[in-house]
């Protein structure tokens, strides 16, 4: 360590340099004379209260960015980056929200959007060279700086809701979120994608008439093509999703697939200290209000159809009447999109509905005051004869679903079909081949019971 100081003394290591020769910058980029760049100038600048060198900054880290430059500095040095780059975007929050959002002029709020839009990119290339000490400082700075008066601020919102969704494609950082962070950025999406207030002490108890879609309050209700904006409090009535939106059902799907998500336990919610529900149960409701406001937004169902298989993995043996319940509200709408023309899509609703069956049927039987169940089968069965077995699959057989080793006579192998044979050549979508022939006969027992 002294021989490493003394070097560094004498010849000169104490400011790292970035050598940009080797990346051709913008024609638009700023002069750098000498061609290198010092990281405690570049810091400094972003530290600075002048607006021109904070922009002359966030230019350089853009181009750095841009070119992959960035992933070449020392680990050591990104926490100090990363605190400049924070402190950066909280001037230029000041700025815009000092006077109010709606008096902050063009060009403050062009610049924090540019600045937010260099930290995506700074992100997008160093995600895995940061430590989880940086993650928490971006995660609770971003979480504080996206709303303002409990909305969204447009200018920045995107660009933060894609560093959110990046830094949780990287499993150590879900892993090492903290229960804290999960359960704030878990709200904070639902939030966004529901078009609830953006309240810091937002509840996660949801009420059992907003899970079923119902409003007691004419007064909040939009009139026809229209949709509120996310985090006006107020329903949307048209099933569009914006990019926010569509942002924030990637962002449910990292943390609902995170082996630390607490679903299971209760939410003890001191708005509601005897509500004794999980915040599993809470999730269903939520996802309840999802389908029956963007029932046919397939954009936001490749995200949020994987994030409700997570859900319901988990809570499988844990909230017995909550899935009764769920399955009882959206298995129609789960049932129409199985006629959607994504691969993917197809594939996650038949595992969620394979996962919703025993239940569903259960209740069948449990409660004959609810009729809907059997009539849910009998469409399901007529919607997957009409889009799934035309598709591919063959129609129904005993020898389709034989698991056992038949006997050697030179005509019936262990299991066969047009589809799938066993064996090592057994693939993934002739395995799913076998659940959907499996969802379908056993939804024909029930119905024909």
């Amino acid at each position: 360590m002294l021989i490493r100081v003394f070097w560094g003394f004498f010849f000169g290591a104490g400011k790292q340099k970035l050598n940009l020769a080797t990346f051709q910058s913008p024609a638009n980029s700023m002069a750098r004379p000498g061609g290198k760049v010092s990281i405690d100038d570049l810091v400094a600048g972003l530290y600075s209260s002048k607006k021109s060198d904070r922009k002359g900054a966030v230019d350089t880290l853009a181009d750095f960015a841009q070119s992959g430059a960035i992933e070449r500095l020392p680990l050591e040095a990104f926490p100090n980056l990363y605190k400049g780059i924070l402190t950066c975007l909280s001037s230029d929050r000041t700025l815009c929200t000092s006077k109010g959002l709606q008096k902050a002029t063009a060009t403050d709020l062009a610049r924090w959007e540019k600045s937010a839009d260099m930290l995506r990119r700074v992100v997008d290339k160093t995600v895995k060279l940061i430590n989880n000490t940086v993650v928490k400082l971006l995660v609770r700075h971003l979480l504080e700086s996206i709303r303002f008066g409990g909305k969204l601020v447009s200018a920045v919102s995107l660009n933060y809701c894609k560093v959110f969704c990046k830094l949780l494609e990287y499993p150590p950082h879900l892993d090492h979120l903290g229960l804290e962070r999960w359960l704030e950025l878990s709200k904070f999406a639902w939030a966004v994608v529901l078009g609830d207030a953006l309240t810091a002490d937002s509840s996660w108890e949801e009420d059992e008439g907003a899970a079923k879609g119902e409003d007691d309050d004419d007064d909040m209700a939009l009139g026809d093509g229209q949709r509120s904006q996310p985090g006006t409090g107020r329903k949307a009535t048209y099933n569009s999703m914006s990019p926010d939106q569509i942002a924030c059902c990637t962002l449910i799907k990292h943390l609902s697939s995170s082996c630390y998500a607490p679903l299971t336990r209760a939410t003890n919610d001191p708005k509601n200290p005897s509500g004794g529900s999980n915040i599993g149960s809470n999730l269903l409701r939520k996802f309840i209000r999802y389908f029956d406001t963007y029932a046919n937004e397939a954009t936001g169902h490749v995200d949020m159809l994987p994030a409700l298989r997570h859900v319901l993995e988990r809570m499988e043996l844990n909230a017995t009447d909550s899935f009764v319940r769920f399955s009882r509200s959206v298995w129609a709408t789960l049932v129409s999109l199985l006629g959607s023309r994504t691969k993917d899509m197809r594939e996650e609703l038949l595992v969620i509905l394979h996962i919703l069956l025993p239940l569903f049927a259960w209740d069948q039987g449990k409660d004959s005051s609810h009729p809907d169940s059997a009539d849910g089968l009998r469409k399901f069965v007529n919607t997957f004869e009409r889009e799934v077995l035309n598709r591919g699959l063959e129609p129904l057989s005993p020898d389709a679903l034989r698991l056992d080793i038949l006997a050697e006579d030179g005509h019936i192998p262990a299991f066969y079909a047009r589809t799938y044979r066993y064996g090592p050549m057994f693939s993934f979508s002739q395995a799913m081949t076998w659940v959907a022939l499996d969802l379908y006969s056993s939804s024909l027992v029930h119905v024909r019971c």
